[in-house]
């Protein structure tokens, strides 16, 4: 059986790990911790991509991470909106986040960079500045966010550094202003090459159909081998390893089956205990794909809103003042395949700003209404009247 196989799922490049059993005086293994929290982000990503565009490509690990310090940052209904979302049952703590990062990070061809920028008039919470100093491979700087270009510019060449050049803009001079506190920032690099390279010989041109079954003339990888490899009602599967200890995985879904339930559903684990040798064909298009999602419309829909609202975010977690919010959330992804390898990055970008005015409450007689004129010693109304058509 042949077929083409094009992931559109995830950009999570599935980290081969086996469970281990633990006894249950000692607690779960660092590596059980890992895969706990990587099972959490698996999941929130899926939310991410079924309520997406096509052609979505984002690193639930580098969403999950922006999210994670903010809801450690959080408190009242904005906390608990941010953890319903991510999907924290108190299984995940920031210990198994943190063996999710050093179980990634003690393997060759990845990394991930974080980053604070703190305005010179802002002074974040010691206990906040120092989750963030925890984090691996952290910079921090303190910026004048009213020189606005200048501070863009320091941001943006952090980002392309740590992506080796693949993302080079992650925010605008427009997106930061005097009332900007801190940007937060998170950059992951993923660079592999397949156990077994593509034949450049071999490759060729042919046709991709689109979801609106137009077509489109693309180049294809493609080889033949024994490889892991699924077949079901809903979708086909097969499993490519990189070096290092990464696995490509692409799901090819059966003709009238929707894309995106698939992807909101999706189950590494599961799909691994279902995997069988054989002998596949499989052509993969050499090509770049490149996402950038403006976060904040796509998590209010899932559920997030009091973070991005200047009247009800509750930051009390970062600061004393109680009076910040997240004004931007941007995640960008680029995800390049070739005969040699993958090579991807992503970013995710939080600009946390403080409140630009004092809410105050508000009456608009713009409907019907009564009115009282009164002698302010008697309580008399010397006149009165209703108003309910003008």
């Amino acid at each position: 059986m042949f077929k083409h196989l094009f992931i559109i799922i995830n950009f999570i490049i599935i980290l081969g790990c086996t469970s281990t059993k633990v006894g249950d005086q000692q607690g779960p293994s660092p590596l059980k911790e890992a895969e706990i929290t990587g099972t959490i982000y698996n999941q929130f990503g899926n939310k991410i991509l079924g309520v997406s565009e096509e052609k979505t490509t984002i690193s639930a690990y580098s969403l999950g991470e922006m999210l994670s310090l903010l809801s450690l940052g959080a408190g009242g209904a904005t906390k608990s909106q941010i953890d319903q979302v991510l999907g924290w049952d108190g299984a995940a703590t920031l210990n198994s986040r943190m063996n999710l990062t050093n179980t990634l990070l003690k393997k060759k061809g990845i990394n991930f960079a974080n980053s604070a920028w703190i305005s010179k008039e802002f002074t974040p919470k010691p206990e906040f500045l120092e989750l963030i100093k925890e984090m691996p491979h952290t910079t921090i700087e303190i910026l004048e966010f009213e020189k606005a270009n200048e501070a863009v510019a320091a941001i943006n060449t952090w980002a392309s550094n740590s992506s080796n050049g693949l993302i080079k803009e992650v925010l605008q001079p427009n997106d930061v202003n005097p009332l900007t506190a801190m940007v937060l920032a998170n950059v992951l690099y993923f660079k592999n090459n397949w156990i077994t390279a593509f034949d450049k010989e071999k490759s060729f041109l042919g046709p991709f159909v689109n979801s609106d079954l137009s077509r489109s003339n693309i180049t294809f990888m493609t080889r033949q081998e024994e490889l892991s490899y699924f077949s079901g009602e809903q979708y086909s599967a097969v499993k490519l390893g990189y070096e290092n200890g990464f696995s490509f995985v692409g799901l090819l879904p059966e003709s009238g089956v929707d894309l995106k339930k698939i992807a909101s559903s999706f189950d590494y684990y599961t799909l691994e205990e279902q995997f069988i040798k054989e002998k596949v064909r499989v052509d993969l298009p050499k090509i770049t794909v490149e996402t950038e999602l403006m976060m904040i419309p796509l998590l209010r829909g899932l559920g997030i809103n009091d973070l991005f609202d200047q009247v009800n975010a509750d930051l009390s977690g970062i600061s004393e003042s109680g009076n910040l919010y997240v004004s931007q959330m941007l995640h960008q992804c680029v995800v390049k395949f070739d005969e040699a390898g993958t090579e991807a990055a992503a970013a995710t970008t939080a600009v946390v700003g403080v409140r630009s005015f004092t809410p105050i409450p508000e009456i608009r007689f713009n409907r019907a209404f009564l009115f009282y004129i009164v002698e302010d010693a008697t309580g008399i109304a010397i006149l009165s009247g209703k108003v309910d058509y003008l």
